[in-house]
């Protein structure tokens, strides 16, 4: 899966995605104060999938409609690091194919996804 990590997420899990062959790209790599719709539009035009932990990027999304290439909301901090790569990271392996225009919500026990026709801006 072809991935645009937000800044938000951890290292260690951006390099466990890659050892798991995901094609990943880190919002680090960009200036700190970089406006999310800059990194939500690299994210659709690298047909990238957007993770994140923050929620305020689901609704982000919905509201302007720009779920292209789909987004995947961590929702695990109560975990410790590694339960929570290893999560992920099972998580996103489940989701394959990549998820077009489907916002995920990955959390402890579930993963939730609504495509975007079933979401209300």
């Amino acid at each position: 899966m072809r991935i645009f990590a937000d800044a938000c997420i951890e290292a260690a899990l951006v390099e466990r995605l890659r050892a798991d062959g995901h094609d990943v790209a880190s919002a680090k790599v960009h200036p700190p104060a970089e406006h999310v719709d800059v990194l939500l539009a690299q994210a659709r035009a690298e047909h990238r999938v957007f993770l994140t932990n923050d929620l305020g990027f689901g609704e982000l999304a919905v509201r302007r409609q720009l779920l292209n290439s789909g987004v995947i909301i961590l929702r695990l901090d109560p975990l410790p690091l590694h339960s929570r790569i290893e999560r992920a990271v099972t998580a996103i392996r489940d989701l394959a194919p990549p998820p077009a225009g489907v916002l995920c919500v990955i959390e402890p026990a579930r993963a939730r996804r609504r495509a975007s026709g079933e979401l209300t801006p």
